[in-house]
């Protein structure tokens, strides 16, 4: 089955596309090769709660296929080390530019906390391997809740203790347009990530009146919810999502690791303060 690169961008993150992991969303600025020493280059992550995911593998002595019939001399194959479950990948055929890549789906269960196996052999038995461990699916809390534009919030991520492997953005509905921004303070704990914030510190990060000379307040917005979505990452990360450097892969190159993503709102009272007492 033919997939487009423009296809491909419907899918999320990125944004948040993310710019150095290669899956269904496939950012058409992004160089999917690399010369480095080995045999595959491997590019994905395996997402809990999502089915499929795809992984781009292409061969390092061999990175630009021409002609879509050529095809892959490889066979991919996931296995979930806990539980023995396996796959053999289907792979598909994804255009960038004037060449060819290969995408190839798993539809395995991903579950957290879990290590899995990609291994990627190629027919005279040479291969290249590499591990994913999903992250603990974290219960994040939210309060105060109904509080007005100009009181803190404190959304707090229970257990989350590395910030390197972990990132959420807030985000609000104006002029029928869902806009997000980074909190203005990420704090963490021993214990705890914690995103504090009062919703106009979040607006004005957005619309920087202090530059553009345009103020909006909770009660502008289409609704009375703001939005956070957050990634939480398996610890084969070694870092940021966003960072280019590569990851341990046996005979091989990329990145490759297991996320949780997520987004929920909660309600924030649209009240106009400016005409509060005091507020004039």
């Amino acid at each position: 089955m033919s997939f487009t690169v423009r296809s491909l961008l419907k899918r999320y993150l990125p944004a948040i596309i993310l710019p150095v992991v290669i899956i269904t969303a496939c950012d058409n600025t992004i160089d999917p090769f690399d010369d480095s020493a080995g045999i595959y280059s491997i590019y994905g992550y395996l997402e809990i709660g999502e089915t499929p995911n795809y992984i781009r593998i292409s061969d390092l002595n061999e990175p630009m296929i021409d002609n879509p019939e050529q095809g892959l001399d490889a066979v991919a194959t996931l296995e979930n080390l806990e539980s023995g479950e396996q796959q053999t990948l289907p792979d598909s055929v994804v255009q960038f530019e004037d060449i060819y890549t290969f995408n190839f789906r798993s539809d395995l269960e991903i579950k957290p906390e879990t290590t899995y196996r990609l291994t990627v052999e190629r027919s005279d038995g040479a291969q290249s391997e590499t591990y994913a461990t999903t992250p603990e699916i974290p219960e994040p809390q939210v309060f105060p809740t109904g509080e007005n534009c100009e009181t803190f919030v404190n959304v707090i991520f229970p257990g989350v203790t590395e910030p390197m492997l972990f990132r959420a953005s807030v985000g609000f509905d104006y002029n029928g347009e869902r806009r997000w921004v980074n909190p203005v303070l990420r704090q963490t704990s021993q214990d705890d990530i914690v995103l504090a914030f009062t919703p106009i510190q979040i607006l004005d990060l957005y619309f920087q009146p202090e530059v553009t000379g345009q103020k909006v307040w909770c009660h502008e917005l289409d609704s009375d919810q703001l939005y956070v979505r957050y990634d939480r990452l398996g610890p084969d990360w070694y870092g940021s999502i966003d960072e280019s450097d590569t990851l341990d892969v046996v005979d091989g190159s990329g990145r490759f690791g297991g996320l949780y993503r997520d987004t929920f709102s909660f309600e924030i009272d649209d009240v106009d303060v400016t005409l509060l007492p005091g507020q004039l």
